[in-house]
């Protein structure tokens, strides 16, 4: 599986959405992403991939226009939710999230979802790491690592 990243996490603070979808959230700003890094033959499925989020990776996207980390979602391209993670929020640089991809193929692509104008609603998420079958995940932010 070259080009896709495999980490393990000690940050255990998940996050997802219910998958009544993203119309009910009425997002303001969208950008369509493309994962292009595999190339194998076979469906992954519910495969968590990182998100790097940043003004200068992301078209349209500023932290000015961004409400915080609760303000984003991603969705498939039907507009259902993915469940995802918010590991780093750096308003200064670049912050990453992990996000469920249902079906993951040569160049799949999702949407990211910033400015709602009703904030999701967490209270029925479900995890993105149980979803792909892991049992713990770490993911090693420290300078020792």
């Amino acid at each position: 599986m070259k080009g896709l990243i495999f980490t393990i996490s000690i940050f255990i603070a998940f996050r997802s959405f219910s998958a009544e979808g993203i119309r009910s959230l009425r997002p303001k700003i969208s950008s369509k992403m493309t994962i292009s890094g595999y190339c194998g033959k076979s469906t992954l499925t519910n495969f968590p991939v990182p998100v790097r989020i940043s003004p200068e990776n992301i078209s349209g996207f500023s932290y000015e226009k961004c409400g915080g980390p609760s303000d984003i979602s991603f969705s498939d391209m039907d507009g259902n939710i993915l469940p995802c993670e918010i590991e780093v929020w750096d308003t200064e640089g670049e912050s990453i999230a992990w996000v469920a991809i249902p079906n993951l193929v040569s160049n799949t692509t999702f949407k990211m979802h910033w400015m709602h104008s009703v904030k999701p609603d967490y209270s029925n998420f479900t995890n993105l790491w149980t979803q792909a079958e892991y049992f713990g995940v770490w993911h090693m932010n420290s300078p020792y690592d």
